[in-house]
């Protein structure tokens, strides 16, 4: 979960802070597969969007779009199975498509290269989906 807001500083529109939660699941096991937990808190900035294509017609277009976000997070786990242990951190660069109206509620789908830094450095690839809903406005009309 995460609050994304407006920024103008050249090419970056907007940053991010979100929180993550997970666990490290055995899914060999039919009960107590369960092996550890994981949490992390994300900060991220995004460039501006560029319109690839405008599907239906107005009011309702939907646009797909394009970015790209860098991305720093921290995490710390419990009972870890990766390589890197616990604590460990990543930088990710990853372009995105994005589909919605940018007034309401998009759908984003991110790929890219993911450096893990911790005890055990390593490259990933990483793959996200990104759900963004707007915020009720105060004062305004719902």
């Amino acid at each position: 979960f995460g609050l994304v807001r407006p920024l103008a500083l050249g090419p970056v529109r907007r940053w991010t802070v979100a929180a993550r939660a997970g666990s490290f699941v055995d899914q060999a096991a039919f009960f107590g597969g369960q092996r550890g937990i994981v949490g992390a808190l994300a900060l991220a900035l995004r460039t501006g969007s560029a319109t690839v294509a405008e599907l239906g017609n107005d009011p309702d277009v939907t646009r797909v779009s394009m970015d790209l976000t860098l991305e720093g997070a921290g995490y710390v786990a419990a009972n870890s199975p990766l390589p890197h242990g616990s604590p460990w951190a990543a930088v990710a660069l990853l372009p995105g498509i994005r589909v919605g109206d940018p007034g309401s509620s998009q759908f984003t789908v991110l790929l890219g290269p993911t450096a893990f830094l911790g005890h055990r450095s390593a490259v990933k690839g990483f793959l996200g989906v990104r759900l963004e809903l707007p915020l009720a406005r105060r004062g305004g009309v719902p």
